[in-house]
């Protein structure tokens, strides 16, 4: 609750600078380096609990080489608890085990304001995971392609995106995620803007199949089945704010789990908050 009391109070303070009557700024013309911490209340990959219900901290750096289209980034993913509550006996080992730092390349062309084509390759190092006990030891590395095509000349600009992920340490692939996501922008003043987005996704998730054998009899065979279906119907609305070469925005985010593979034993509706700085040079 605490958390989401903060996020609510930094959002009516942004809502409130909004509508403040300040001199126009300059024209920013950026070199396409962007810096930015981004914080989530609660981390949701594909809608499932990420670091085991715990927020996180995103920092990233990237840069659009010589505005070309081509953006190279970095990205950490570190759990909040870490960080903020507690001694290390005390903090969360399954969000411990799944820190992170990624790094990848994507480059996108638009045809005449009518589509986008794109294409990115990243690497997702969890430095952590082959000797922590929150993923039995288990090295999650993994190299993920995706491609991606958006209308710009429909409303709402609807995207489709292809992820393929490939686990580098145990040398298994066969993962592909399939997004459906459409939304826009309503420019509320020349320095905010209320965005409103709608997305889908369909994870299917080869990897997770396995054979274990525990004993010589049948009963010790522990068949685990690929894990597929819809995984998250999400909804998203924020409020951003940029000043120049500074910005900064906060929202909520609704998803819905919608396929059994994904919600078993756990929740089907799940929410969290969202908020982020920037500065864009």
């Amino acid at each position: 609750m605490k958390r989401l009391a903060l996020i609510t109070a930094i959002i009516t303070l942004l809502a409130s600078t909004a509508f403040t009557q300040e001199q126009p700024a300059p024209t920013v013309k950026p070199l396409g380096i962007t810096a930015k911490l981004d914080y989530a209340s609660t981390y949701l990959w594909r809608g499932g609990y990420f670091f085991g219900g715990d927020g996180a901290l995103f920092p990233s750096l990237s840069y659009n080489i010589l505005n070309s289209g081509a953006v190279v980034s970095l990205v950490g993913e570190f759990s909040e608890s870490y960080f903020f509550e507690g001694q290390p006996r005390n903090r969360n080992a399954v969000a411990f085990a799944n820190h992170g730092l990624d790094w990848g390349i994507d480059y996108s062309y638009t045809f005449d304001e009518t589509f986008t084509l794109g294409t990115g390759f990243w690497f997702y190092w969890y430095f952590n995971s082959a000797t922590s006990t929150g993923t039995d030891r288990t090295n999650l590395n993994f190299l993920s392609a995706k491609a991606f095509v958006k209308v710009d000349m429909l409303p709402l600009q609807p995207t489709v995106t292809l992820y393929y992920d490939y686990y580098t340490a145990i040398r298994r692939g066969g993962d592909f995620y399939v997004t459906l996501s459409m939304g826009h922008t309503f420019e509320l003043t020349s320095e905010v803007g209320l965005g409103v987005s709608l997305s889908t996704g369909y994870y299917h998730q080869n990897t997770a199949k396995s054979t274990t054998f525990n004993g010589p009899s049948l009963s010790d065979i522990v068949f685990k089945p690929v894990k597929t279906g819809f995984s998250d119907i999400t909804t998203l609305v924020t409020l951003n704010y940029q000043k120049g070469h500074v910005g900064l925005s906060g929202g909520f985010g609704y998803v819905i789990v919608p396929a059994k593979s994904w919600y078993k034993d756990s929740d089907v509706h799940r929410f969290y908050a969202t908020f982020g700085v920037s500065f864009v040079y």
